[in-house]
């Protein structure tokens, strides 16, 4: 939450190399008017609180896979959508309303995942991916199982796809910055070659300032390409770029990522690994003011 806090005002303030102590915090966010949106939330109710406290002017909106209960908060359970918006949601993502059969595919579909909307995207988007290829299908491309979506996706990705979405699916549920996956793949950025099949089917999603896979459907269909790598099996790469060029600013914004791979490479009982890891984080780390 401090880090959070901190980003906040840095977003808020033009400064450089300055964090205020709690009270003045407090004192500057007090004059901003914002709409704070923290998704991906994993803190406790007094983390919460702490966060609203720091930022008095501002509506605060938080997303979590737990419900996290505050005084001050009002809460709402998200569940799947209803099938009229279902259909709605599944005439956008395959550019067409459905039909006899496939419309009744698609109802099928919608009770099975109980309205989940991004199970629904993937569905339409296999659907789509196919009639590009030109496929021919009755309809029943909604309907079929989890599985057999899953490789007819797997057989659509050629072999720089598939590098892409391993790394991605290594350090899900993260971000990762285009900087970073040029350091942690030894290639240049992701490229179309990489990006279209894989935004085709809905397997992965833009997410500034970088690329995270989209859900445990991606990596089921990486299950059927040779599965994803260990995130510990990053550590070398991270090494070598945190001891050569990284500055504090960029170690700071890849925190998350470096905290995983550290995890993953323990668990792994990588200790050589781990320890240079942490050797060349912690000095840039500890000068970035989070």
């Amino acid at each position: 939450v401090e880090d959070v806090i901190q980003e906040l005002f840095h977003a808020c303030f033009e400064t450089e190399d300055y964090k205020p102590e709690p009270a003045r915090m407090r004192r500057l966010m007090g004059t901003v008017q914002a709409l704070l949106v923290v998704d991906d939330f994993e803190g406790s109710a007094q983390d919460l609180t702490a966060l609203a406290d720091a930022a008095p002017g501002c509506d605060l909106l938080v997303a979590a896979v737990a419900r996290c209960p505050a005084e001050e908060a009002r809460t709402l359970r998200l569940g799947g959508l209803a099938e009229g918006a279902s259909l709605d949601l599944l005439a956008r993502e395959l550019r067409r309303t459905p039909e006899g059969a496939e419309r009744a595919a698609a109802c099928e579909l919608i009770g099975t995942v109980r309205g989940h909307p991004l199970t629904l995207v993937q569905s339409a988007a296999a659907v789509r991916a196919a009639e590009n290829a030109g496929e021919d299908h009755d309809g029943s491309g909604l309907a079929a199982d989890e599985t057999a979506r899953a490789v007819g996706a797997a057989a659509r990705l050629n072999d720089d796809a598939v590098r892409l979405l391993r790394t991605l699916s290594a350090l899900s549920p993260l971000s990762v910055s285009s900087t970073l996956l040029e350091v942690l793949t030894a290639e240049a950025g992701p490229s179309g070659p990489a990006l279209e099949p894989l935004e085709e089917l809905n397997l992965i999603e833009r997410d500034a300032p970088g690329l995270r896979s989209r859900g445990d459907f991606a990596t089921l269909v990486l299950r059927h390409v040779g599965g994803a790598p260990d995130a510990g099996e990053f550590a070398p790469a991270l090494t070598h770029w945190l001891s050569t060029g990284a500055t504090r600013q960029q170690a700071a914004a890849e925190a998350t990522v470096i905290a995983k791979v550290l995890t993953d490479a323990a668990r792994r009982e990588d200790h050589t690994a781990v320890r240079d890891l942490a050797r060349a984080a912690a000095p840039l780390l500890a000068r970035s003011l989070q």
